[in-house]
């Protein structure tokens, strides 16, 4: 089995999801994440699932590097840093506005691709930060849609919490616009709006 023969090592229990078990682990001196379907579920897709759309998405620097996958379990690189939801609490303005520019750019990339994630109208725990990078996790869900709402719903995710005082009419109606063609002129209209 190919998982075996990775040699990872200092294999430990992480966290446990829905449908899955996540271990972490060392490949050499990389820090990886494991992946693997749960026993006790009887759905198991998922996992090849999210390993198919992780080997799409990477070409577009969007979530983490994969480095191995099967229907039972993905191999990717251990996103590390904080989770977007409890950074912005002490983030500040500016930083906070450059970091949503970047998880909007990589959803707007989706949403020209034809793929809804998923989950992003309450992404509380698949948005990490480190520094001035962005990466989401959790594709298990990720499909192809003629009309994703990544964009739109992060956006209004956002607007939940309470920020752009002032600003939700014209956030609302611009994404309004956005969704009728997902252009990257509509789409830089609203990143100059946040």
């Amino acid at each position: 089995m190919f998982l075996k023969s990775m040699e990872i090592t200092k294999k430990a229990f992480f966290a446990k999801g829905h449908r899955s078990l996540v271990y972490a682990g060392f490949l050499g001196k990389k820090k990886i994440a494991i992946k693997e379907a749960r026993k006790d579920v009887a759905v198991k897709l998922h996992i090849a699932n999210e390993g198919k759309w992780l080997k799409v998405l990477n070409k577009y620097k969007i979530g983490p590097r994969l480095l191995g996958c099967s229907k039972n379990w993905i191999v990717y690189e251990f996103v590390s840093g904080e989770q977007f939801v409890d950074w912005i609490k002490y983030a500040k303005k500016e930083d906070t506005k450059k970091i949503i520019k970047k998880i909007l750019l990589q959803l707007w990339k989706l949403d020209k691709l034809g793929v809804n994630k998923e989950e992003m109208h309450r992404p509380l725990k698949h948005i990490f930060v480190k520094g001035n990078k962005v990466t989401m996790i959790d594709f298990e869900r990720c499909h192809k849609a003629k009309k994703p709402k990544n964009v739109s719903q992060f956006c209004g995710f956002l607007l939940r919490l309470g920020l752009f005082k002032g600003k939700e009419k014209r956030i609302k109606t611009t994404v309004k616009k956005y969704k009728t063609e997902y252009s990257k002129e509509k789409f830089k209209k609203l990143i100059k709006i946040i």
